[in-house]
């Protein structure tokens, strides 16, 4: 079971990779995205980000490796925007 407010390596990644290719998505829309997406592949469990069996076979296989982005990068850049947005 993850730490709480940790994020299993699966949806940090998955939720990286659509904030990459969509960077009109807020970081909590892409993870949320990635969450949908797992839990209808059965790799979540339903209603929370609790890995399954399956789920952690899969994130050890795959997800053994850095991440494509660092999201906290992309969350601090995403705070510096609304900031600016603010200001104006």
């Amino acid at each position: 079971m993850p730490k709480k407010g940790k994020l299993p390596k699966l949806l940090s990644w998955w939720g990286g990779r659509i904030k990459e290719e969509n960077p009109e998505l807020s970081l909590s829309q892409a993870i949320a995205i990635a969450t949908a997406k797992a839990q209808e592949l059965g790799l979540l469990k339903k209603g929370t980000h609790e890995l399954t069996k399956k789920g952690e076979q899969y994130s050890k296989k795959y997800y053994g490796k850095p991440l494509p982005m660092d999201l906290k990068k992309v969350y601090q850049k995403e705070k510096k925007k609304k900031k600016r947005k603010k200001k104006k």
